[in-house]
This record gives structure tokens, sequence and C-alpha cells, in this order.
């Protein structure tokens, strides 16, 4: 785990960009890539609505 910035935030070294959750990845498998991903230790997820802009 890694401090993220000047905060008292622990987060995994790697975030996943959660994007296309919802979009072009549909339910099922949006679960599956988080659950593994929580499973795996991580927290950090990307969830910015601008990349299409």
């Amino acid at each position: 785990m890694s401090i993220l910035g000047t905060s008292n935030l622990e987060v995994f070294g790697l975030n996943i960009v959660g994007n296309t959750f919802g979009w072009t990845t549909g339910e099922a498998a949006s679960y599956g890539v988080l659950d593994a991903f929580v499973e795996a230790g991580g927290n950090f997820v990307d969830s910015a609505g601008s990349y299409p802009v």
C-alpha cells in the first residue's frame, strides 16, 4: 500500500479504470473484474467520467 499524495489514504499500488463498467463491459463481467481486484487487495478505482470528452 502507498499513501496517496498528502492525504492519509492508503491505496493499492495499481488502480483500475472503471469507465467501461456498465457501458461496454456488462454487469456480470464488471462485478467479476471488481471482485477479483478487491480479492487481490485493490482499493483504488478511477471513476472519472471525462474520458469520452
